[in-house]
């Protein structure tokens, strides 16, 4: 069956549409981030790879729009705005509070009856079923709200010497942290898809272990990569990540 396509199959979630003969990849973001990162990531990876920045609302050129506060509500309109792209073999990849939405999108589409993506990714993410240590953000108070930010990522201190910038993230990050505390996913069917795993070998945020969950949420099979890095692995490590988006899109186009 021939799919076509055209600029009308974009909507405010994706900047371009899917892509023929490639292997497209929904990119997901972590927390208080957007995917202008994986812009960069496309130059470096061959071919047969789609990257597709998921474009959250309250960040990046979505930054007008209000974000969500609850899992369900995110989870729902993606779904709905996703559908042209399972049309094409896809897969999903999601950095820490990505791995979460990747999940919980992929059940969501399982449940619909769409097709299943042929890889999920999870980069620096524990299972929403592992123990959670996250900012409490419930405070109108910035001061408050910062040293949660802290005490949960010491490395935002380098933001901090942008008082705009930290103006800028506040409102999504917290939005973000409420979405995370507040879901609490209800056991499913496994996903049928292989799970990818990365960990970071200095991850003060996401141990190792808490990423071995991942094993007992698909029948795909699970594995995980420990790299030499912290939480952040999209930014300091991602040659061996790339490494296995090209590898995966290979296996699944030439079958």
């Amino acid at each position: 069956m021939r799919v076509e396509f055209s600029v009308h199959s974009t909507s405010v979630w994706f900047s371009v549409p899917p892509t023929p003969g490639r292997l497209n990849i929904l990119c997901l973001p972590q927390a208080g981030g957007d995917t202008s990162l994986y812009n960069r990531w496309q130059r470096l990876l061959p071919p047969t790879v789609a990257l597709i920045p998921v474009l959250l609302p309250g960040r990046g050129l979505r930054l007008a729009d209000p974000p969500f506060r609850a899992m369900a509500d995110l989870i729902t309109a993606l779904a709905d705005a996703i559908t042209p792209y399972t049309a094409l073999p896809y897969a999903l990849f999601g950095s820490s509070m990505g791995g979460w939405i990747a999940h919980a999108l992929a059940q969501e589409l399982l449940q619909r009856r769409l097709s299943a993506p042929v890889a999920l990714f999870a980069c620096t993410s524990s299972t929403p079923f592992a123990k959670r240590r996250l900012p409490n953000v419930d405070t109108d108070d910035r001061e408050t709200l910062i040293a949660e930010i802290l005490a949960f990522n010491p490395d935002f201190d380098r933001v901090l010497v942008y008082p705009e910038l930290v103006d800028l993230l506040l409102p999504v990050i917290k939005a973000d942290f409420t979405l995370c505390n507040g879901y609490r996913p209800q056991q499913a069917p496994r996903l049928t898809c292989p799970i990818i795993g990365f960990a970071g070998s200095r991850d003060q945020i996401i141990p190792l272990e808490t990423m071995h969950g991942w094993a007992e949420l698909t029948e795909g099979g699970f594995s995980l990569t420990e790299l030499d890095g912290d939480h952040f692995l999209i930014e300091t490590a991602p040659r061996p990540i790339l490494t296995a988006l090209a590898t995966c899109a290979e296996q699944v186009l030439t079958g």
